[in-house]
């Protein structure tokens, strides 16, 4: 995907982005976070082309993310789970059957902007509103 010149999309979301940043104790990872959210409606599009062929690829890495951030979070928080989440997942890429090596600089760029489309879709750190809401 061609990622130069992409302009922030309408994202449909039920929180602010910095609200959720602040909530989840993210100093150093908030840069991240801001540099590429406005990748999130390109991870859409992407996503839906793939699950309108039935792959379902959304839910997978979605789920892979999920899975990882919930592993790590009960030895990490803030901006150390944060990277270890993104460090994991590289590990998990590169040790896949099918990772066709890439140089480690597009890998990383890569999973940033999964890891911040998953943060982006709650699959990984608290939403802020629903941490007001009852149990």
């Amino acid at each position: 995907e061609d990622l130069d010149g992409v302009s922030p999309g309408a994202t449909a979301i039920d929180f602010s982005v910095d609200d959720k940043v602040t909530f989840n104790g993210l100093q150093g990872a908030a840069g991240v976070v801001a540099d590429y959210s406005l990748f999130h409606h390109v991870v859409d599009r992407i996503y839906a082309e793939f699950d309108s062929a039935g792959i379902n690829k959304s839910k997978s890495v979605l789920d892979a993310f999920r899975t990882t951030y919930h592993k790590l979070a009960a030895s990490y928080s803030g901006d150390e789970l944060f990277f270890q989440i993104v460090e994991e997942v590289i590990k998990k890429v590169q040790e896949s059957s099918n990772y066709a090596s890439i140089p480690i600089d597009e890998l990383q760029l890569c999973v940033n902007i999964l890891a911040v489309d998953a943060f982006i879709r709650c699959k990984i750190f608290r939403n802020p509103r629903a941490a007001y809401v009852a149990a």
